[in-house]
């Protein structure tokens, strides 16, 4: 789905593949070889989204924006995993986001690096790029090589993602829409 946001239309370069439940809403500018996978999201309804060459989106991941005030910058040949979240931030080039990690609002990923899954880059961070980061807040752990960021990606375009990037607490990968749960009243 590509869906305006008041007079803002998404650009989406040619070819993408865009699977049929993943939205691209608002004032979204992709390059060519976008892909997103089942319910994956790119939201940029009340800022700007920009996103560079050969991105790929796994299940459930989202891009988002903090309204009026910072946008997203994604480079080319990032990777995100299942569930994985660009929110207000920038990543540079071949930058990998694990399964159910995080990159908050203002916070800065240099190119070539990898954030662990279930890892969360705080809110103004700045990361060097090279480097493997993990944990809540995501930490150096040690410099990653160009060959092992490569193969860590390819594994997660592939939907076999590597120990580094595979979450051991998300449900399985399903393009399959999770069902819903009945109401619990008492709460309301």
């Amino acid at each position: 789905m590509l869906l305006p946001y008041l007079t803002h239309k998404c650009i989406v370069g040619e070819p993408a593949t865009l699977e049929d439940t993943a939205a691209v809403i608002g004032r979204t500018a992709a390059g060519s070889r976008l892909t997103l996978r089942a319910f994956a999201t790119i939201r940029a309804d009340g800022e700007s989204i920009r996103i560079g060459d050969n991105v790929y989106f796994g299940e459930r991941a989202t891009s988002h924006i903090v309204d009026a005030k910072i946008g997203t910058m994604i480079g080319d040949y990032v990777t995100v995993g299942r569930y994985g979240l660009v929110h207000a931030c920038t990543l540079g080039d071949r930058v990998v986001v694990g399964e159910g990690a995080a990159v908050m609002d203002g916070a800065s990923v240099g190119d070539d690096a990898v954030i662990a899954a279930d890892s969360i880059v705080s809110p103004g961070k700045k990361l060097p790029g090279g480097w493997l980061y993990q944990g809540l807040p995501a930490k150096p752990v040690r410099v990653i090589s160009s060959a092992e960021r490569e193969a860590v990606a390819r594994s997660i375009r592939l939907g076999n993602p590597h120990p580094l990037v595979r979450s051991g607490v998300l449900p399985p990968m399903s393009t399959e829409t999770i069902p819903a749960r009945p109401l619990n009243h008492a709460f309301l």
